[in-house]
């Protein structure tokens, strides 16, 4: 995987539609996920401490605007059978 555009996984993030990934300080992949709203879910992934991903200390984040829900859903999936993101398991 190439080097994406990263930011402070404490930083700001606008309300709209992406797929992102989650990155610890060794920029190890530790999640991968989809939201309708990124602001909102960066919020709830930093107020549960309890998340598995709090273990691996999320520190980046990468981002990929894609507006339409089922594509959104798709790339999740390619992304997560591709990388196998440990936070990402059952």
């Amino acid at each position: 995987m190439s080097t994406p555009n990263l930011y402070p996984f404490s930083g700001f993030f606008i309300d709209s539609p992406a797929v992102y990934l989650i990155y610890d300080r060794q920029m190890n992949l530790i999640y991968i996920g989809q939201t309708n709203d990124l602001g909102r879910r960066m919020n709830e992934h930093r107020g549960d401490t309890s998340h598995l991903m709090h273990r691996h200390v999320p520190t980046y984040v990468a981002i990929e605007f894609i507006m339409d829900e089922a594509s959104r859903c798709a790339r999740e999936r390619q992304l997560i059978t591709q990388y196998a993101p440990p936070c990402n398991r059952c």
